[in-house]
């Protein structure tokens, strides 16, 4: 068979074209352990800054693994772009599936209310009250521009959003009411509550009708959060 003859620019440009092959290759090879160190040292970083830290290394392992899943998806939502008016970023809970992040603070439990709570609100004489007018609402209602909303506070690994929830609606109305904002005493509604209603999980309502019958809670500042639930300490 009669060889087909080759330029000598030819060779050339296969040769060239040969060696970006193989460096293609040996970067696809090496590119895994690379983002893997990478990965390691952002994760060693935010060890640091939310001081977290581990039983033992296989613990450590797995923990990384997890904040890996986690940053990927960040990051990979953040390239997508579109039409968000917001980043995503890694925070105290990035190395917790979602089903330990559920399990751990996300606590509501629903109760049907009593029966004297059934049939909708009853003014003070006893007669239905009237329905609020909503022919004329806003589009949109900011309460945190009406200074209605207290800062973001955390939970813990307590699951008692219940109580945050009620809380929240309580520092509004308070605000609404006499124009102070006061953040008031989650570990109260959490002590005091009663009933089904702990770190595992609790109703909404329930803590709604502890703070109307008891006439009130204490400011935050009086009755600090611990992220447990103890005795109740309210007089």
């Amino acid at each position: 068979m009669a060889r087909v003859p080759v330029s000598r620019h030819l060779r050339v440009a296969l040769l060239a074209l040969l060696v970006v092959a193989v460096a293609a290759a040996a970067a696809a090879r090496g590119d895994q352990p690379r983002r893997g160190h990478s990965m390691a040292a952002r994760h060693e970083r935010w060890m640091a800054r939310f001081g977290r830290a581990y039983a033992d290394a296989a613990e450590k392992a797995r923990r990384m693994e997890v904040f890996a899943a986690n940053a990927e998806r960040v990051d990979a939502a953040n390239r997508a772009g579109g039409d968000r008016t917001y980043t995503l970023g890694l925070n105290q809970f990035s190395d917790l599936t979602d089903d330990e992040f559920a399990r751990a603070h996300l606590g509501y439990s629903w109760a049907p209310p009593p029966p004297s709570h059934r049939h909708g609100h009853r003014a003070e004489n006893g007669t239905a009250a009237a329905a609020a007018d909503d022919t004329d609402v806003p589009d949109s209602l900011d309460w945190r521009a009406r200074g209605a909303v207290t800062e973001v506070k955390n939970q813990r690994s307590c699951g008692s959003c219940w109580a945050f929830a009620a809380v929240a609606a309580t520092e509004g109305l308070v605000q609404l009411a006499t124009g102070n904002l006061v953040s008031l005493s989650e570990q109260q509604v959490l002590d005091c509550t009663g009933g089904a209603n702990t770190c595992s999980g609790g109703d909404v309502s329930a803590a709604l009708h502890y703070i109307a019958a008891s006439g009130g809670l204490q400011t935050e500042a009086a009755y600090v959060y611990g992220g447990q639930q103890g005795a109740c300490r309210a007089g």
